[in-house]
């Protein structure tokens, strides 16, 4: 159960009410702002590598290659009126070189090829606005493709390189550039390189899998001690893949942290119905690179041929080309509608991808259909998020507690007898989720992560965050191979991976994320109903026993193909009927992981043996999967303890006006 502050306990506790909710909408999903980039220029171009960065200033300075000059443009002040066409000369480069930036208070470092192995560099102290004279770094062992760099502060930073199907690397170390040396991994080819600085040096690599001969995006560390160990290479992680022979190819990724840590690459497609586009991705929010949890890529409707250059400001972001600049505002447009709710229903129960409606007075006409998604109203629209505060009017003012997250997935107008008003109906965390279909296959091997971890990673694909309250011993214990479909959404995933645990999950009240929680039927009571006394008062209720499976078999198949068998026994239920429920499952490698198997079921059985609901007046911290005692001997309750398996929130203003709250209950 959420924390209340002590006077909003007190409130709902009373016998007298005064309700009070919030209601706000936010341009963002899963609490992460949501990529919506305004074409802030447009230009001629040619298409060539090409690299950005803000100075300390919050300039925007882009650099470009063509023919055998690198040109760089340099906005003092970006807008969108800003003239993004002018270009200075800077360096002659080898034809076609690569070129990278990075950035460090004031300071300003751009990097190329004055031949095809000669690493040059030119340094700017002020923000762009002026440079110093070309410097050479090292001499690679062949012909450079690609290049990135990143700083960790004005003595500190990495550059990295690529020749033929090698990266190497040379690092900054008291304001001097050491020799170049190879990484660690093996691909089969590259076809680019990114790299930003946080902890250590995160990089992506764009290119093909040795032997699968697979295209792939991959992250990769170069250790500053944070996720990984000082000057070592991490092992290559995809973060994208297609298949060998499958006719798509991935380039260009650049990456960057604006919010959250961002990424874009080019994927394009030789087959029949060919396409090129940009596709971009974030992790959740407070994930560290190394954690590899990308939201599943979405296509951009942008053909660069060379990528989009991710830079920021800290107060604003900027994808751009040689001859393109969108903006990213880091603003998140939001509005308050707590005065215009008429009516609400909201829900909580397991998985479950309704979240509810509420109703807005529109009396006024501003919430017509034009109105939305613009002005004042620029969050209102399809795939808004809502916030709700469910409170009470108190002595110290009038406070509230938040109910998980929903996403607007419809928008009715309605005009009847009693006015105009507008509905948004409501997707759960689990909807949320739903929306999410893997487009190719996402696969986990045996032994990598435990259930708990693929959780995460299937939640990730959706941008969802995950932390965990409690664990069972086989959610830590079981690491099976999991492969998430093409057709298959997130919110299929998880309920298979469950299938194999005890844990249950819960929305995070506000957050947009989710914990994992281990139901225990030793959990005490974290709150009281009764119908007397200084406790949440019942307004009414029923309950109900139902027979339940007594007998819960798990059958597996072990490594050298051996059967393996794993069962849960409830003499208690079988006084009802010998029920059994068995379960095969190919993701269990012991007879100790069919147990697990076989207690998640025999679990669940014994929660769903019980069908109780109250209605009381709404509790503001409740939250699923909670262990409650109700008291009422009209009923039979005397400080029985139940599990909360599902809520419902009702409120309605005017002379009708209600506001309470409906429990499902089950076994504990």
């Amino acid at each position: 159960m959420r924390s209340l502050a002590a006077a909003l306990l007190a409130a709902q506790k009373a016998r007298s009410r005064r309700p009070y909710i919030t209601v706000t909408v936010r341009d963002r999903q899963a609490n992460i702002r949501r990529l919506r980039l305004a074409s802030w220029y447009s230009g001629s171009e040619a298409a060539g590598p090409h690299a950005a960065c803000c100075g300390s200033d919050g300039s925007l300075n882009r650099f470009r290659v063509e023919g055998t000059t690198l040109y760089r443009s340099r906005v003092a002040t970006p807008a969108v009126g800003s003239d993004y066409s002018v270009w200075v000369s800077l360096s002659a480069v080898v034809s076609g070189s690569p070129v990278a930036c990075m950035v460090t208070g004031s300071t300003v470092t751009v990097f190329y090829m004055s031949t095809s192995t000669a690493v040059k560099y030119r340094v700017s102290s002020d923000n762009g606005a002026s440079w110093g004279a070309e410097q050479a770094l090292g001499t690679a062992a062949g012909t450079v493709a690609y290049l990135a760099a990143a700083a960790k502060n004005s003595t500190t930073a990495l550059l990295v390189l690529s020749v033929g199907s090698s990266v190497y690397r040379s690092k900054m170390v008291s304001g001097s550039w050491g020799a170049l040396g190879a990484w660690t991994n093996s691909v089969d080819s590259v076809s680019g390189l990114a790299c930003h600085y946080l902890g250590d040096w995160n990089l992506l690599v764009a290119g093909v899998e040795l032997t699968t001969l697979a295209p792939t995006v991959w992250e990769v560390l170069y250790g500053d001690g944070f996720s990984q160990s000082p000057d070592s290479w991490s092992s290559l992680l995809v973060t994208s893949q297609a298949a060998s022979g499958s006719g798509v190819a991935f380039s260009s990724p650049f990456v960057g942290r604006p919010d959250v840590y961002r990424l874009s690459y080019r994927e394009a497609y030789a087959g029949s119905g060919a396409y090129s586009r940009l596709a971009t991705s974030h992790q959740v929010s407070t994930s560290d690179f190394a954690a590899n949890q990308w939201r599943e890529p979405e296509p951009v409707a942008v053909d660069v041929v060379q990528g989009l250059a991710w830079s920021s400001s800290g107060v604003a972001a900027y994808l751009t080309s040689a001859s393109r600049v969108y903006f990213f505002d880091l603003a998140v447009a939001a509005v308050e509608l707590a005065s215009r709710v008429v009516a609400l229903d909201l829900l909580d129960r397991p998985l479950s991808e309704a979240g509810g409606w509420i109703d807005l007075d529109n009396a006024d006409g501003e919430l017509n259909a034009d109105q939305l998604g613009a002005g004042s109203y620029a969050a209102l629209r399809l795939g808004g998020e809502v916030a709700v505060g469910l409170g009470y009017r108190t002595a110290s003012g009038d406070l509230t507690s938040a109910w998980p997250l929903l996403w607007i997935d419809g928008l009715e107008h309605v005009r009847e007898a009693g006015g105009s008003r507008l509905r948004l109906h409501l997707l759960s965390v689990w909807g949320l989720s739903g929306k999410v279909v893997p487009a190719r296959p996402v696969q986990y091997g045996a032994g990598g992560y435990s259930v708990l971890g693929l959780l995460a990673r299937v939640l990730s694909r959706a941008g969802v965050e995950v932390a965990a309250l409690s664990s069972s011993p086989g959610a830590a214990a079981m690491m099976p191979a999991f492969v998430m479909r093409p057709g298959g959404s997130v919110g299929a995933a998880l309920r298979s991976l469950l299938e194999l645990v005890e844990d249950e999950l819960r929305p995070a009240g506000g957050t947009g994320g989710v914990y994992t929680l281990w139901p225990q039927p030793s959990d005490a009571s974290v709150y009281s109903y009764g119908v007397s006394g200084d406790v949440h008062l019942v307004l009414s209720g029923s309950h109900r026993q139902s027979a339940r499976g007594s007998h819960a078999v798990a059958l597996g198949v072990g490594v050298a193909g051996a059967p393996l068998y794993g069962e849960s026994l409830d003499f208690g239920a079988q006084g009802a009927f010998y029920e059994s429920r068995a379960v095969s499952t190919r993701a269990v490698a012991s007879a100790t992981e069919a147990g697990y198997v076989a207690s998640a079921v025999g679990r669940r059985e014994a929660i769903a043996g019980r069908g109780d609901e109250v209605l009381v007046p709404v509790n503001c911290g409740q939250e699923l999967w909670d262990v409650v005692d109700v008291t009422d001997p009209a009923l039979g309750y005397s400080a029985s303890e139940r599990r909360v398996v599902g809520l419902r929130v009702s409120y309605e203003r005017g002379a009708r006006g209600r506001y309470d709250m409906r429990l499902w209950l089950g076994g504990v």
